[in-house]
């Protein structure tokens, strides 16, 4: 199988950076989404959430990196994040056009 297109790619970079959204809006910070980060406040980054997503990558795929992945990869992945954050209470869906476009309405709350 190929590897991930650049608008996957983009895609997933995006997730992290709607995760993380989400978790600072749920008051989450550092020390309640990874444990081993020391106990001062920090908020939760769209690069905190790509470490995440790795270590799960890599325990269910055995890829180090993102451009090793395939779609079916993508999407094996993404539904374990998904598990994780919905433990805290959040959803993300992936993005998409149609996704993007219902945000973009829901953030001018159209």
């Amino acid at each position: 199988m190929d590897g991930i297109t650049t608008q996957q790619r983009k895609a997933l970079h995006l997730f992290f950076s709607f995760v993380a959204k989400e978790m600072q809006d749920a008051g989450l910070d550092k020390r309640t989404v990874i444990t081993h980060f020391p106990a001062i406040d920090m908020p939760v980054t769209g690069k905190d959430v790509k470490e995440i997503w790795r270590l799960a990558q890599i325990e269910h795929t055995g890829k180090e990196s993102t451009n090793d992945l395939n779609t079916q990869d993508i999407n094996e992945v993404w539904e374990l994040m998904n598990r994780y954050v919905a433990l805290m209470g959040i959803h993300v869906p992936f993005p998409s056009l149609e996704s993007l476009y219902n945000k973009s309405r829901k953030d001018l709350a159209l």
